[in-house]
């Protein structure tokens, strides 16, 4: 009896991972939308699934969670000293400076307790490229609307409302009449590029996929990122592709050939490509992109010492300034919270269980100096996934069975 029960139990368990792997596919295009109060469909559905997470029997718990734990307690006493102490926060932004803090520490948590206890790396692997597939070709849909029925298609989910207000209200017509940039189910093409360089990261580096399929994907994946005209997709497009030929290739001249394609490539989309051409330009040229991305720094270097320590507390920003996930971390939780941060993605790289994690991770290290990815909603997504992620490898079946017994989760 107590034998049958531990397999249903384990069937349970089984269920329970898959459904929370589909919802992790779906979690960045479900955070675009309300949910209540100033939670997004998203959150809600993740404040649910932690419920479960941190009831018996509690996930084990690897190392990685330390510099995590050091950062969330450190930036829980700065945030306090300077309420109280310091009272660099003025009273009627203190709500808010907090519900930022609660969200972070949220986050965090939630990715080791759900991520340990539920995600199924197969289960999200097909969700996410399936997807991804559907993001693409919603992509592809939007320029053919566009160019030959003149005609704009939003891939907004009907009767559902657009968290963020300025989209909800703006005139995309009016804006696409002027530049065309589509961004299939997202907000806008950075969205959709930070979304899908994880499916084209797991398709690049996976030893099981078929060569063709393989191609096909990468083709497809790449093409829409560069279609969406984001000047991020384009970098982390690149990144991914040299990490690949210098890591994910054990030929050499394999390697060489593909670093010949790849600058060959760069070099055609360039010359023939408006799109391509758009978001290189914006990258490496517009003075507004920049000045977005870096401009904040100098909020850094006008700070008084002891504040560029331990900082002014978390969620506390410049005149409601824009900041990179570096100068967002160092304004509010000092030069301490960025070495903690810095601590935190060594550690998540090293203790990686996969070598697309490990890609991920790099990727969004990078972005941690240039975009608010690490302050937002994705923080959660991109955590979840690099320290939950393993390789797919054939496991002993039992009773048709693949999971692990459910007292070793």
């Amino acid at each position: 009896m107590m034998q049958s029960i531990r397999y249903r139990e384990n069937d349970g368990i089984a269920t329970i991972k898959i459904i929370f792997s589909i919802f992790l596919a779906l979690y960045p295009i479900l955070c675009l939308y309300t949910g209540f109060f100033r939670f997004t469909i998203g959150d809600v559905g993740l404040i649910m699934f932690t419920i479960f997470a941190i009831l018996p029997p509690v996930p084990r718990q690897d190392t990685s969670i330390v510099p995590v734990a050091f950062f969330l307690i450190t930036t829980i006493i700065v945030f306090f000293v300077n309420l109280f102490v310091f009272k660099t926060m003025p009273s009627w932004a203190a709500t808010t400076y907090f519900f930022r803090l609660a969200k972070l520490v949220f986050y965090l948590m939630a990715a080791f307790f759900c991520g340990k206890k539920f995600f199924d790396s197969k289960s999200f692997e097909k969700a996410v490229v399936i997807i991804g597939c559907a993001a693409a070709a919603f992509m592809f849909f939007q320029y053919v609307a566009f160019y030959l029925l003149g005609k704009v298609y939003l891939g907004h989910i009907p009767g559902l409302e657009i968290y963020i207000e300025e989209y909800a209200l703006g005139d995309y017509e009016e804006f696409y009449s002027k530049t065309f940039r589509p961004c299939s189910f997202f907000l806008e093409p950075a969205m959709f590029a930070q979304y899908m360089i994880v499916p084209t990261g797991l398709v690049l580096f996976s030893s099981r996929r078929k060569a063709l399929s393989k191609i096909l994907l990468i083709i497809i994946f790449s093409l829409s990122i560069v279609m969406s005209t984001s000047a991020q997709g384009i970098a982390y497009l690149g990144i991914l592709f040299l990490l690949y030929i210098f890591w994910g290739s054990s030929k050499k001249t394999y390697t060489i050939v593909l670093l010949f394609v790849f600058v060959v490539a760069i070099v055609i989309l360039q010359l023939f490509s408006e799109p391509f051409r758009f978001a290189v330009n914006r990258l490496l040229f517009s003075e507004d992109a920049l000045s977005a991305r870096i401009g904040t720094y100098e909020y850094i270097a006008e700070m008084d010492i002891p504040f560029k320590i331990i900082g002014y507390g978390y969620g506390v920003v410049p005149h409601g300034e824009y900041m990179a996930g570096v100068a967002y971390v160092w304004y509010g939780c000092g030069f301490i919270g960025v070495l903690l941060v810095l601590t935190m993605f060594l550690t998540f790289f090293k203790k990686a269980q996969s070598k697309t994690a490990r890609v991920i991770c790099l990727i969004f290290f990078m972005s941690f100096f240039v975009t608010s990815l690490f302050y937002n909603y994705m923080l959660f997504w991109f955590v979840c996934f690099i320290i939950s992620h393993k390789e797919n490898r054939h496991r002993r079946h039992h009773n048709g069975s693949y999971y692990r017994r459910y007292e070793e989760i």
